[in-house]
């Protein structure tokens, strides 16, 4: 277990194009899964190696955020020595652009790092579905004798996410990918302690860049460690992410890479029914949670809890968050439904493969 580590997770940050999913809310909270929230990855690996101190960096709209994860208890960070710590972030938003890991939050938030004794940062953001283990990382690190490493996946990746060039298990160029097969950084890196806190402190007159951003402008200087995670990883940097590692996850083989381990993914915990299938009911290939309802057809779907669809409405290839309300004869196909949209009876929400719809909370149609 990694007694010696610290974990930051930069929860600070929106993304681009995701339209209403991310009006009221950052990428840590984004729903997926029917049942989880993107932070709940971030979490659970830190839990799983045996972090027990982790620090959570917050936007200025943090309500949705906080409500999720409380005081820690579903990742056992709810303790006296250590445990879970709320950090206050810049007002960032959706123009925070690719800075994940920002000075100025780092700097604002430098007494966790001053008042510990842990020999390692591991410094993680939210935009990667992955079951890491993580204690493994900080052995490899530790190894290394590097003052950082990084972590990465042979894999093709959005245009724009860093692409390393990888030698000798070393990095030796971070370029921005244009959507090629590479070296992707997932958004996870071990740092020496004394050796962030060295760099808060000689860059903290341009606070505005990024610590990812300072490694990369020197690499020979930093050296930087290079680890190779072969597991299953999902990448969300835009809206075309998030709609095609949902439908990876409806494959029995990415469920089980991500879910049936001896590393679970932990949530906030609600005490729901089962999902009840009455008569009629169609459901194939789709990930229905509890609490939900159904009496028409379901088709290629993730139905989020406690959601009912009527008798005779269809559903294909969309994702319907919390209490949505699908009525009878209603048909949903290419769209994601964000918390709490109805559709009406008869209603018709129906976009295509390459322009799907998506509904803000609350809409009715």
């Amino acid at each position: 277990m990694s007694e010696k580590a610290l974990g930051i997770i930069s929860a600070n940050y929106g993304a681009a194009g995701f339209g209403p999913l991310l009006k009221n809310r950052t990428l840590a909270t984004l729903p997926f899964g029917a049942r989880y929230r993107m932070i709940d990855f971030a979490l659970s690996n830190f839990s799983n190696a045996g972090i027990h101190t982790v620090g959570v960096i917050t936007p200025y709209y943090y309500r949705s955020l906080m409500d999720h994860i409380g005081a820690g208890k579903p990742w056992d960070l709810d303790r006296n020595r250590g445990g879970l710590f709320i950090m206050p972030g810049s007002v960032y938003g959706e123009d925070m652009g690719k800075n994940r890991f920002p000075l100025k939050d780092l700097i604002r938030n430098r007494r966790i790092l001053v008042s510990g004794d842990e020999e390692t940062v591991i410094l993680c953001d939210t935009s990667c579905v992955l079951n890491a283990d993580l204690d493994g990382f900080i052995k490899a690190h530790e190894k290394s004798r590097c003052r950082v490493s990084f972590l990465y996946k042979n894999m093709r990746s959005c245009p724009g996410r860093c692409i390393m060039g990888i030698e000798n298990g070393m990095v030796k160029t971070i370029e921005e990918g244009d959507g090629a097969e590479g070296a992707a950084f997932l958004g996870i890196m071990a740092i020496s302690r004394e050796y962030l806190l060295k760099l808060l402190e000689d860059y903290a007159a341009v606070d505005y860049l990024d610590i990812f951003t300072i490694l990369r402008l020197d690499l020979g200087k930093h050296r930087i460690h290079a680890c190779e995670f072969t597991a299953y990883a999902g990448l969300i940097d835009t809206l075309k992410d998030y709609e095609r590692v949902s439908a990876e996850l409806i494959a029995q083989k990415t469920a089980k890479e991500l879910f049936e381990s001896e590393r679970p993914i932990y949530t906030k915990p609600q005490d729901l029914p089962p999902c009840r299938y009455k008569k009629g009911a169609s459901v194939k290939e789709s990930i229905i949670a509890a609490g939900s309802v159904i009496e028409g057809t379901v088709e290629n779907s993730i139905i989020f809890r406690s959601v009912t669809v009527g008798k005779g409405a269809v559903i294909k290839n969309a994702i319907i968050m919390q209490h949505g309300s699908i009525g009878e004869g209603a048909a949903v196909e290419n769209a994601i439904l964000d918390k709490s949209v109805t559709v009406g009876a008869g209603k018709k929400i129906c976009g295509t493969p390459d322009d799907v719809i998506v509904l803000a909370k609350e809409t009715k149609v």
